[in-house]
């Protein structure tokens, strides 16, 4: 399970993304997730978005986001069968700031829910604990999850510096427990304290020396797995764009 601390991290990146207009909002989740996509998918990420902006207009223009009732019939239309309770319980578990409406990323990682969750669960080396097979519908208590993996850094770019990330996380807990000890031996002063300091001081940088070369190694990794998501983007859009100007068509 993640922190607390790394929770509220990614949330608050979230609500940041939130935020942001609702077409940098489609095009942050289409380059995340641009190669589990593949075409099909991409093209109906792109109709959502010209169905979310068309849907908004019946709503009471407050936000970028929807009101419940908008939300719920936003969800009906778009072909799915769920209960009322269904629609409100998906709702509220994808609802991360908690204001009751629905921004068009809150809907995207609802939507793609079962797609994002094989991702998560493929990360951590693990078997699915829940219900994969209903579409998503009803599938509920994964909120946290998809926030965690949308924000998740690229996976398969750095095989090594996936090692590297995980090594320097036991280390790190390791040598939490060694600054600690350390530490009330240099508060008690002294010799042994002065000892102490010289060591406390020796771990402290090779920490930080460790983790900046591991910052530098991610934002590499990240930069060419975000160059090569942006690249695939390219290839799909000419198409998806097709898509969607026949589906304005048919909005009414």
């Amino acid at each position: 399970h993640k922190s607390p601390n790394k929770m509220a991290q990614f949330k608050e990146q979230f609500g940041e993304l939130a935020k942001k207009s609702i077409e940098e909002q489609g095009t942050f989740f289409r380059e995340r997730y641009v190669f589990k996509l593949g075409q099909e998918r991409y093209t109906e990420a792109k109709i959502l978005e010209a169905k979310f902006i068309h849907f908004l207009k019946r709503d009471d223009g407050k936000a970028d986001s929807m009101s419940p009732a908008v939300a719920a019939d936003f969800m009906q239309s778009l072909g799915k069968t769920r209960t009322a309770t269904q629609r409100k319980a998906e709702l509220a578990d994808v609802d991360v700031n908690q204001d009751g409406r629905t921004s068009f990323i809150e809907y995207l990682i609802l939507h793609f829910k079962i797609m994002i969750l094989e991702e998560f669960f493929a990360r951590k080396g693990v078997d699915a604990d829940v219900d994969m097979t209903t579409d998503g519908v009803g599938l509920t208590g994964v909120g946290d999850r998809l926030i965690e993996e949308l924000f998740a850094p690229p996976q398969g770019v750095d095989l090594e510096l996936e090692k590297m990330i995980r090594d320097f996380a036991q280390s790190q807990l390791d040598n939490a427990t060694k600054i600690a000890e350390l530490e009330a031996i240099v508060e008690a002063g002294g010799v042994k304290g002065m000892g102490a300091k010289t060591e406390l001081d020796k771990l402290k940088n090779g920490d930080s020396a460790t983790a900046n070369g591991i910052q530098a190694r991610i934002k590499a990794a990240t930069q060419k797995a975000n160059k090569a998501a942006r690249e695939k983007c390219a290839e799909f859009d000419p198409a998806a764009d097709t898509a969607v100007t026949d589906a304005k068509r048919s909005l009414v």
